[in-house]
């Protein structure tokens, strides 16, 4: 597995990144998947892989990052996660740089690290990771192409606050308040 561990340096966290057994520049479209899930660990993301994630993103060529919530969980709307989230929408390359005496990214690093589209972020919400996907869709919803979420509970707070743009979702076993609001956006 090409399974690696990014952090970013401006929000102190951290996310799994997985990339698919591919050549770095194709002619294939590569879009990134953001796979918001309430652990933290390792294990959480190795059964995710194991059980279809990988395959469907070698099938796709799909880049798959895994942020890790805070210490305390995501805390859904809050400023720092929101901002966690979109920081690695665009963190999906390797996490060294190797930079020439100018400060300039090299020609070989350029050429050895993944570029996905920048036009289509998914995400899958999983438990409260769904919870604080819906949040982003409600609040921040400029760069996300889709989701999916399972299980997810919007609180009044958060669509008080949302600015009622669409996002295609998919729904599994979410809240009536969530359900109301994306059928009401889309």
């Amino acid at each position: 597995m090409a399974l690696y561990l990014k952090e970013l340096k401006k929000t102190g966290r951290s996310a799994w990144i997985y990339y698919p057994d591919m050549p770095n520049r194709s002619e294939i479209k590569v879009c990134s998947l953001t796979v918001v899930r309430p652990e933290d660990t390792e294990k959480s993301v190795t059964a995710l892989l194991e059980n279809g994630l990988s395959r469907l993103a070698e099938e796709k060529h799909l880049i798959l990052c895994f942020p890790n919530p805070g210490q305390g969980g995501w805390e859904c709307g809050s400023e720092a996660d929101l901002q966690m989230l979109e920081a690695f929408q665009g963190g999906m390359n390797r996490p060294v740089v190797p930079v020439n005496e100018k400060g300039i990214p090299t020609y070989e690093y350029m050429l050895s690290t993944w570029h996905p589209m920048n036009d289509t972020h998914y995400y899958v919400g999983i438990g409260k990771g769904a919870d604080m996907t819906a949040a982003l869709a409600a609040l921040r919803p400029r760069n996300m192409a889709a989701m999916l979420l399972i299980g997810a509970r919007m609180s009044m707070e958060i669509t008080g606050k949302a600015v009622g743009a669409p996002v295609p979702a998919w729904l599994c076993g979410c809240g009536e308040e969530t359900i109301r609001y994306l059928a009401g956006v889309n």
